[in-house]
């Protein structure tokens, strides 16, 4: 029966001053990925697609074109719809889900 080799953590093995350094790295790791998580999450919160041409939501339920057509308007787009992104991935328009 074989063994898993057993995980360590990084920089185990070296010198004091260099497992600070790999522990600095690796706190900075940790902030630049939480920040880039941030970004991403604000960015695809803030994504909307305006349509005027309204055939282009076909396959989505009316309730669905109810709310972003009154999100539109609340926006400013009058007579428009905004298409979130969870919304795009249901329609039927393959030009939407792009």
């Amino acid at each position: 029966m074989k063994h898993a080799p057993a995980l360590s953590s990084p920089g185990l093995d070296l010198p004091a001053d260099q497992k600070a350094r790999v522990a600095e790295l690796e706190s900075r790791l940790s902030e630049i990925t939480q920040k880039f998580s941030e970004n991403v999450l604000d960015s695809t919160n803030a994504w909307e697609l305006v349509i005027e041409d309204e055939s282009r939501l076909a396959g989505l339920p009316e309730s669905a074109k109810a709310a972003a057509a009154a999100d539109a308007e609340g926006k400013g787009h009058e007579g428009k719809v905004a298409v979130h992104l969870a919304i795009s991935v249901d329609g039927a328009s393959a030009a939407i889900r792009r």
